[in-house]
């Protein structure tokens, strides 16, 4: 977390992520002469599915994963009922080899219920389909919707068998995408670290003119819409280690300014 004094903010701040090196546990780091990272237009994603289960309740959950230095591969998720008169989403068909055809062996999985109507589902190894990397330790949870929050589902992978990134989240819990209700509504998601990171702002109050102000940030990859940002954990960099951001802002004249600041604290 990075107190900043707002005085010169007119209407905005935008930040930009510095060279975060992305080559850590041997992701790809992409360098002056290998200029092979671009900006992922979600919009023109393809999003049909080109074979699916047969499934047994009468609405399903859908959630699209990008893996790939440019998100290039596709890998649905979608989420059933193993009872139709029962409320959790207990079944997840998992397209590993980012085909589109969900009815291959060994990509249902089984959820287990907690007593207060939880589902997790525990994935030893994910082998990348872009990279052939191993993840491990992938972990996916869907929770029903309560008085306090609404329904979602949440990743959590040991990316390279190495750190970990997990999602999604946005500016404030209650936008934390869920899954959607059809393919052509599903939020896109870039969990992972093969890629220069961006920033996404968390739970921070308004920016005050005069005062200081408490600007928190998630580091990561941004996905489709607003809630469903992939992000590592505070242990991802070195104690010694931390990322840096600039904050694009003009003055009450209009003047254009930069400040170029260091994150130092986590939380």
């Amino acid at each position: 977390m990075r107190r900043i004094s707002t005085w010169t903010l007119l209407v905005a701040a935008v930040l930009n992520a510095a060279a975060l090196a992305t080559a850590q546990d041997g992701g790809p780091a992409a360098t002056a002469a290998e200029p092979t990272y671009r900006l992922i237009d979600f919009a023109a994603i393809d999003r049909s599915i080109k074979k699916l289960p047969t499934f047994l309740s009468s609405e399903q959950r859908y959630g699209l994963l990008l893996f790939g230095r440019n998100g290039e591969t596709r890998m649905w998720a979608v989420m059933d009922r193993s009872d139709p008169k029962r409320a959790p989403f207990d079944v997840l068909y998992l397209d590993l080899d980012a085909d589109g055809d969900l009815t291959e062996a060994g990509e249902r999985f089984q959820g287990d219920t907690t007593s207060v109507g939880r589902v997790n589902f525990l994935i030893p190894i994910l082998v990348d389909p872009a990279t052939k990397a191993e993840h491990t330790e992938v972990s996916i949870n869907w929770r029903p919707k309560s008085d306090r929050l609404p329904e979602g589902t949440r990743f959590k992978i040991r990316w390279r068998g190495g750190k970990i990134t997990m999602g999604p989240y946005g500016p404030y819990s209650k936008c934390y995408q869920p899954f959607a209700t059809t393919p052509q509504d599903a939020p896109v998601f870039v969990p992972g670290f093969d890629r220069p990171f961006q920033f996404q702002h968390w739970m921070c109050d308004k920016l005050q003119r005069g005062n200081a102000t408490e600007f928190k940030v998630f580091v990561g990859n941004r996905g489709s819409r607003p809630g469903s940002f992939f992000c590592v954990n505070d242990r991802f960099l070195g104690t010694k280690d931390s990322p840096e951001a600039t904050l694009i802002c003009t003055d009450l004249d209009g003047k254009p300014l930069r400040y170029h600041v260091k994150l130092t604290s986590r939380c």
